[in-house]
């Protein structure tokens, strides 16, 4: 439901920092992930399309555990993670289909993370975790994970 979260002042100001970072942070986070990690791991497989395939998994994997590397991390696990390898595939996948060009991840990327950082100053998530996720991980959601794939296959399409 809509209520933001905080003064008008406030929203404005996480709203201007939403927009100034989400793109620098994508950029960095895919060519960490799919620029380096992917290209690597895609090279040193044996089969073209498998190896690529694996490639992805494996890169889609270390993407979703990056997230979660904190000391005494009390967040949920599981249904964030999915999410994460989700987002991780979605990226990798689009990488190596748009020719292991980054623009397409990074887009994908920024736009999700300028998303799910707007509605959590200005929406509270109400409803099973299974469909809408977590107010930190939407993407973990049925309608978030949905809404990430159409996404993906409209920029690639």
């Amino acid at each position: 439901r809509w209520q933001p979260q905080f003064c008008p002042r406030t929203c404005r100001s996480k709203m201007v920092r939403r927009l100034l970072l989400s793109c620098p942070l994508a950029l960095m986070e895919e060519a960490v992930f799919r620029g380096l990690l992917l290209e690597q791991l895609a090279r040193a497989m044996p089969f073209r399309i498998g190896g690529e395939a694996a490639a992805v998994v494996i890169s889609s994997i270390l993407f979703s555990l990056s997230h979660f590397v904190r000391p005494d991390d009390q967040r949920p696990f599981w249904q964030p993670a999915a999410g994460l390898f989700l987002v991780g595939a979605v990226c990798g996948t689009t990488y190596v289909i748009g020719g292991h060009t980054m623009w397409i991840p990074v887009t994908i990327h920024a736009a999700g993370i300028l998303v799910a950082e707007t509605a959590r100053i200005f929406t509270i998530k109400q409803g099973p975790k299974l469909l809408v996720g977590y107010q930190t991980y939407p993407h973990s959601g049925l309608l978030g994970a949905t809404t990430l794939v159409g996404l993906a296959v409209a920029m690639v399409v």
